[in-house]
Order: structure tokens, then sequence, then C-alpha cells
């Protein structure tokens, strides 16, 4: 599995769980346009690395839509 994956998953954990918090990192070569699915809206692209600061007891849940080179 790799490090984007990874990074994800564990992101994944620390909405859930609230107890930590590090970024999701990219590939340096990789964008991806990031979308908050429940506000529903687009946040932008993003390169090397996305964060977001989500209140505790809450949860948030963001699409990472790769983008060709």
């Amino acid at each position: 599995m790799d490090r984007f994956w990874l990074g994800l998953i564990h992101w994944l954990f620390v909405v859930v769980t609230g107890y930590s918090f590090y970024p999701v990192t990219f590939h340096a070569e990789d964008k991806f346009a990031v979308r908050d699915a429940g506000a529903r809206r687009d946040l932008g692209v993003f390169t090397v690395a996305f964060t977001a600061e989500v209140e505790g007891h809450d949860a948030r849940i963001f699409r990472l839509k790769p983008l060709p080179d």
C-alpha cells in the first residue's frame, strides 16, 4: 500500500476518533482536486499535502480526485 493510501486511512481514523491528526500527503508530482462532500463545495487543487481542521466530536467528508499531469 503506498504512502497516499496509508495517509488517507490515518486521516479518516483521526476524523472519526479525534485522537490525533496528520495531513494527507501526496507525491510531489500528484495533483488532487479536493471537495467538501458535506458542504458541497470545491476547496481547490492541492499538491504535496492537504489538511483541514475538524472540531472535536465532528466529522467532515472530503472527496479527493486525482488530476491528470
